[in-house]
């Protein structure tokens, strides 16, 4: 048997190697939104605090249009403060769609168990579709 290792593997062309039959996570983040801090992530070049409890995620590399797939939690563990009502991604608590995901980024808002935005520990998400 024989083992390849490898740093970086890139096409002919010196771009992201194909994957054939098989998807793989674009991007993902675990974010304590209280203070900001990324515990871990992948293609995240910064996030954007627009307000408590919304959040704007900015990609290191673009992603191909803006037809991904984004998948999110946010969540408590502390008993003495509110818990998670509702994540809203690409829009405000509005209901309003101002908030389009891009290429760049996508927006993303939480609510608390009375319906006001509020800042949460645990946030993450993860991002499914093509890089540019």
């Amino acid at each position: 048997m024989s083992t390849l290792k490898a740093d970086t593997i890139q096409n002919t062309s010196g771009g992201a190697a194909t994957l054939t039959k098989q998807a793989a996570l674009k991007a993902h983040i675990q974010l304590d939104q209280e203070t900001g801090t990324i515990a871990d992530s992948l293609n995240q070049s910064a996030i954007t605090d627009d307000s408590d409890g919304s959040t704007r995620f900015n990609y290191t590399n673009n992603m191909a249009d803006a037809n991904y797939s984004v998948t999110a939690s946010a969540g408590n563990v502390d008993t003495n403060t509110t818990w998670i009502r509702n994540v809203i991604l690409f829009s405000d608590n509005s209901g309003s769609y101002k908030n389009a995901p891009t290429t760049s980024n996508f927006y993303m808002q939480c609510l608390d168990n009375a319906g006001n935005l509020d800042d949460f520990p645990y946030v993450c998400h993860q991002v499914a579709g093509d890089l540019a």
